[in-house]
């Protein structure tokens, strides 16, 4: 019940993407660095990224083709705990992992709060916060 409560605070979030609707998901940036990811979350049971898009400075990996500058991914497999989320993103032939959102999740007054890292093959890691 808990992780189904800390799921639903993180959907609760409105991300918004350029050129798309709002929708629930997690949206996460690196401080110093041109780095952002968002996440759009499904409902339901466990933790369902129903897409991806990561922007590091002007490169943008994305499951929308149309925006997708340096790969079109895909979101492969992800599991949440009470603590942890960890998001793999393939191509999209689902051949290899070309990315990796892992967060550790810790609770406050306010709620939840989300930090972790972003990894993308042969670009680099950052650490990240997200909401």
């Amino acid at each position: 019940m808990v992780l189904r409560i800390a799921l639903a605070a993180a959907m609760a979030v409105f991300m918004t993407v350029s050129g798309a609707t709002a929708g629930e998901g997690l949206l996460c940036e690196a401080v110093g660095a041109e780095v952002s990811v968002h996440v759009p979350l499904g409902g339901g049971v466990g933790l369902s990224p129903l897409g991806v898009e990561l922007v590091i400075d002007t490169d943008v990996w994305s499951s929308d083709p149309a925006r997708a500058t340096k790969m079109v991914i895909v979101p492969s497999q992800s599991y949440g705990t009470e603590t942890l989320m960890q998001m793999d993103f393939s191509d999209d032939n689902a051949e290899r992992t070309v990315a990796r959102l892992q967060l550790v999740v810790a609770y406050g007054e306010e709620g939840p709060v989300f930090g972790g890292t972003l990894w993308i093959e042969d670009t680099g890691a950052w650490a990240v916060t997200c909401y």
